[in-house]
């Protein structure tokens, strides 16, 4: 018989099944080795310096959303959206985020530093706002 069981959830599938047709975990370890997994570290940066461009979704892999960010920078819309988002990622659930974006691979929880700056960084630009506003 040609049938393994899933490393996930423990159904039966096919030997040469890349992904687990009942609960879709991968079976592979090509993504550890190809270091394409997604981390709440890395997004959070790249939301928190860079979200206002949408730089967070193109490395999520979600290209319309960081084109759209990309086109609409200017009205601070996609900032906004950014702020919300990097708070998000940075005090996101660590195995809701590995099932998201990562096939339920396990990564290290999110930097304690990202959850500062995803915090700090909105209220200084907002207090950065009004101080120029009242010049």
């Amino acid at each position: 018989m040609d049938m393994v069981y899933c490393r996930a959830c423990g159904k039966q599938m096919h030997k040469t099944a890349q992904a687990c047709p009942a609960c879709g975990a991968i079976q592979s370890i090509d993504l550890i080795q190809d270091d394409r997994l997604k981390t709440q570290t890395a997004a959070g940066l790249w939301c928190v310096f860079l979200g206002q461009f949408g730089a967070h979704w193109f490395y999520l892999g979600k290209t319309t959303a960081g084109i759209l960010s990309l086109l609409f920078f200017w009205t601070a819309i996609p900032g906004i959206i950014a702020v919300i988002n990097g708070v998000q990622i940075a005090f996101g659930d660590v195995k809701s985020w590995d099932l998201k974006y990562n096939n339920g691979q396990s990564t290290p929880s999110v930097h304690w530093m990202v959850k500062v700056l995803a915090i700090a960084l909105p209220i200084i630009g907002v207090l950065f706002s009004i101080a120029i506003l009242n010049k």
